[in-house]
């Protein structure tokens, strides 16, 4: 059955709820309810985003819940925003309310694919430098982490191993400049820019496996986004397929990535990590559903993908399975929908 992160942050709002007391992980700003526009959470109604992070090897889904205010998505609350674990129908607050939250209404916070680490930008006013939160998800405590960039990050991906950050922003002094590719050690010692946007702009960004390599997806004015593959020891890129939002399989065998499909609608592909090889076909929705959307998410065994769906209703996960092609939630009050 669908978990619902949703009925379980409705309760964030009640701080004496058991199921719900935010777990401090950092001190907590002068706004403890509310991010954005000073929206009060206090007893109002709201509607939450919901995306996949990681999918840890006991099968649990750690995922991360924007609330906000339902017809105002641009008034985000902090109370029940933040990461969570998924397992057996139900969705369990790992940490939420501030700085977790952050993560959330980002957009970019990125995990190690066994769901270990969450890696996001530091609110705006958190630190007086540019800075990430590398927060270890089974623990009271968080780390800033001061890269050196002079800017912001747009993108972030944690290698499988930790040691490794890759993240896409512009460094220059006060964020001048164009965007580019930057790799740091998992401390945030060492940033260097590897890739800079002349293929492209650079979009989503993923590790292989092994972190020996970086597949991305890049847009030219007027063209259609390409799925790259950048062999770091070689600092050569290779064009895989035109795609976007990729994810490398545990085993590094695979990339799902989005594509335009039939009537301009997305649909979810894969493709060998090999150069030269044709992408096939993983989902498509029926006619009247929703498109499927990113990140993409490999269950640990490389048998399944999460993806996304947006409704008026918010947004939610779903599970495909690559052999039948199907379809069902895994967050969310929707209840079906068939692959095709």
């Amino acid at each position: 059955p669908a978990a619902s992160i949703a009925a379980c942050s409705d309760g964030a709002d009640e701080p004496d709820t058991p199921r719900a007391r935010p777990i401090v992980i950092a001190p907590a700003g002068p706004d403890s309810g509310a991010v954005g526009t000073g929206l009060a959470a206090s007893g109002a109604g709201f509607a939450p985003d919901e995306y996949p992070l990681a999918w840890k090897a006991d099968g649990v889904v750690i995922a991360h819940a924007q609330r906000y205010r339902r017809g105002a998505r641009a008034d985000s609350t902090c109370r029940g925003s933040g990461f969570y674990e998924l397992s057996r129908g139900r969705a369990r607050p790992i940490a939420i309310g501030p700085p977790a939250c952050t993560g959330a209404f980002s957009g970019i916070a990125a995990a190690d694919p066994e769901g270990r680490t969450v890696v996001y930008p530091a609110a705006p006013d958190f630190a007086r430098l540019p800075a990430l939160i590398r927060h270890p998800l089974q623990v009271w405590y968080t780390d800033t982490i001061v890269t050196g960039c002079g800017g912001r990050f747009t993108r972030l991906a944690v290698s499988a191993d930790l040691e490794q950050l890759a993240a896409v922003g512009r460094c220059a002094e006060g964020g001048a400049g164009p965007a580019a590719l930057h790799l740091m050690m998992g401390n945030g010692n060492g940033l260097q820019a590897v890739l800079g946007n002349e293929e492209g702009e650079i979009g989503h960004i993923a590790w292989s496996a092994f972190g020996l390599s970086i597949v991305l997806d890049q847009r030219k004015p007027g063209e259609e986004p390409s799925l790259n593959w950048f062999i770091l020891g070689e600092r050569a890129l290779v064009k895989l397929a035109d795609g976007t939002d990729p994810a490398w399989s545990p085993t590094g065998e695979w990339i799902a990535f989005l594509a335009e499909g039939r009537g301009g609608r997305a649909e979810i592909r894969r493709v060998p990590s090999v150069r030269g090889s044709r992408p096939r076909l993983v989902y498509r929705a029926a006619p009247g559903e929703p498109p499927p959307g990113g990140p993409l998410v490999w269950s640990p065994d490389g048998r399944s993908l999460l993806f996304t769906r947006r409704s008026p209703r918010g947004t939610t996960i779903w599970r495909v399975d690559l052999r039948t092609r199907t379809a069902t939630p895994v967050t969310g009050r929707d209840t079906t929908a068939s692959g095709r």
